[in-house]
């Protein structure tokens, strides 16, 4: 299990571009491969493996809540904002 902290140092720029750069992650949504996105990641100054990749949607899945977990937090806050870290992975 791969946690955010544990990341390259490729990888947090990756996610920190994500979070913070919109023309970026609407970009990376229209990617349809790793390879394209590793593409588009370069274009945008960040130079990202396959393997590195693969580990940032490990890192993200693994921080899904359960339905149960979100039960938890109903109503509540984590004071974990991700809203703007979204990246379409699915298609890769």
């Amino acid at each position: 299990m791969t946690q955010l902290h544990e990341l390259s140092i490729s990888g947090q720029a990756f996610l920190s571009k994500a979070s913070s750069d919109e023309a970026f992650r609407e970009r990376l949504n229209q990617c349809t491969s790793k390879e394209e996105a590793i593409k588009a990641s370069k274009s945008f100054g960040i130079d990202i493996t396959v393997d590195e990749l693969e580990a940032i949607e490990t890192a993200l899945e693994d921080m899904a809540l359960t339905d149960d977990q979100l039960d938890e937090v109903a109503g509540g806050g984590c004071g974990l904002d991700l809203s703007g870290c979204w990246v379409n992975t699915s298609g890769w």
